[in-house]
């Protein structure tokens, strides 16, 4: 059959055939009108594709090696020759960058390695070792249209239902999918320990991170646990490499009977992150640690520097904006950055409870951290509409009855109403600091160097999984922060 001669009951057998191995390394402009993804080929209304196919092959990463027609054969040992050599590396990293547009801007000052739509292509095939049984598109549930998945694992051995949102559907269902696989390889650690004491080990010369300033479970006491024996991991210090440990519990999201080696920390996933790279996981871990810090300290305090949201000018934040305005949930925001100086963004979302059509759906909050405090506000923004349609959808199994009833709470979300409408000063977006993204690696020097210089001691970084089979997962420690529960012990200089 020659290429003029595709009719269309073959344009799915050559996707098929050809898919899987064209979305490892050939992007949208690579393959023109033939964009492949998912292990298909989506090719409009190009029948001819044999022609185009080898049109690109001749011009394209393959350069001469195919020829003239692409024959798997040939396919197959072009690939086994380049996929191992640095020219591949580096072009692999130019695909995933080449795209112009909405999509480049916001992968690269997000620090995102990939767009989501390759991230996803990439992992997806993960989710039956995992466990994950459903993908599940949410969004229609609320008004505001904000893509919200969830990502289903009945077996876990923590939260069975991971959430994730995003400003389009490849977004959400990427951030859900990631967040699904970076618990599971919490829930599954494979790390070598040893049981000690952290007296018994620094007095044999191992470097360990002191239990009394890590968070405590809610019930344990204060201080005098450095005598007490558990199970410990090997980290390293983000600074200077060196091996540290740190106690298992720290890191496991094993929450079954039995798991437990120091039941008096608090165990959660604050820290925990996944990324296409090492530096684009460690990026996002280290934010995490520093928005819950700040978060507390926040709430804490009475520190009060509510945005005024006429003064956002950058365009992704705006449409989010005009889209709460549209359908009738107001919106307040505040910068909570700390004394780490990275910029930490917290926002409330609430309907209006005077009106006739209110019906009870709370009060959420987001929260987030991103060197560019327009990514942090869009990123706050999201996720306060994520925990509204998570206690609209009620799959998440971590939503209590008393959570559940307080969202319905009137009374409750006509006082805070009537406290966001009080009079008071209001912040100029552009006022709160920022710093220029310049992708995942730079950014976290720019993180780790603000928490040292806030006066945290150290931080510890855990690789809970590298990058082969799997999306990089890594647990970010750093002694003296607030988690979500507090801390044992206050860094000093706070």
């Amino acid at each position: 059959m020659t290429s003029d001669a595709v009719d269309a009951p073959f344009a799915g057998l050559i996707p098929v055939l050809v898919g899987n191995w064209l979305n490892h390394f050939m992007s949208v402009r690579t393959l023109g009108a033939i964009h492949c993804t998912m292990h298909r080929v989506e090719v409009g209304s190009h029948v001819r594709i044999g022609q185009k196919l080898r049109a690109q092959c001749r011009s394209g990463v393959f350069g001469e090696v195919v020829g003239s027609r692409c024959r798997g054969r040939l396919l197959r040992k072009a690939f086994r020759e380049r996929r191992g050599s640095r020219m591949f590396r580096q072009e692999r990293r130019a695909l995933c960058r080449r795209r112009g547009g909405r999509e480049a801007r916001l992968t690269e000052r997000s620090g995102r390695a990939c767009p989501a739509d390759e991230t996803f292509a990439r992992f997806r095939r993960l989710m039956p070792s995992a466990g994950v049984t459903r993908l599940a598109d949410v969004t229609g549930l609320d008004v505001l249209g904000i893509s919200v998945y969830l990502a289903v694992r009945p077996g876990a051995r923590s939260l069975a239902v991971s959430v994730g949102k995003g400003m389009d559907t490849a977004s959400a269902r990427t951030a859900a999918l990631m967040e699904s696989l970076e618990v599971w390889r919490a829930e599954n650690l494979d790390t070598p320990g040893q049981v000690a004491s952290f007296r018994e080990l620094t007095d044999n010369g191992i470097t360990a991170v002191d239990p009394d300033t890590l968070p405590l479970a809610l019930d344990a006491e204060p201080t005098g646990h450095r005598q007490r024996r558990a199970t410990w991991i090997p980290g390293s210090d983000v600074s200077s490499g060196r091996r540290v440990w740190v106690p298992l519990d720290v890191v496991s999201l094993d929450f079954r009977l039995g798991s437990l080696t120091a039941p008096w920390l608090a165990r959660n996933s604050n820290g925990l992150a996944s990324g296409n790279t090492r530096p684009e996981a460690l990026l996002h871990a280290l934010c995490e640690v520093i928005e819950r810090d700040a978060e507390w300290r926040w709430r804490t305090s009475d520190d009060e520097r509510r945005i005024a949201l006429d003064t956002v000018r950058d365009a992704e934040c705006r449409r989010l904006l005009d889209r709460f305005a549209a359908h009738g949930v107001y919106v307040a925001a505040w910068d909570i950055t700390s004394a780490v100086g990275l910029p930490v963004v917290g926002c409330v979302i609430l309907s209006n409870p005077n009106l006739a059509e209110w019906f009870g759906t709370g009060v959420h909050d987001g929260f987030c951290c991103r060197p560019d405090p327009a990514v942090a506000l869009a990123g706050a923004l999201q996720e306060a509409a994520q925990k509204k349609l998570t206690y609209i959808s009620g799959s998440r199994d971590d939503v209590t009855r008393e959570e559940m009833a307080r969202a319905h709470d009137t009374g409750l979300v006509q006082r805070v109403w009537d406290d966001l409408h009080v009079g008071g000063e209001r912040t100029d977006f552009a006022t709160v600091r920022s710093y220029t993204p310049h992708g995942a690696g730079s950014d976290v020097a720019v993180a780790a160097e603000a928490l040292l210089r806030a006066g945290f001691e150290r931080i510890v970084v855990v690789e809970v999984a590298g990058a082969h089979p799997g999306p990089w997962v890594v647990k970010a420690v750093v002694p003296g922060a607030y988690g979500p529960y507090g801390s044992a012990l206050a860094p000093s200089g706070h």
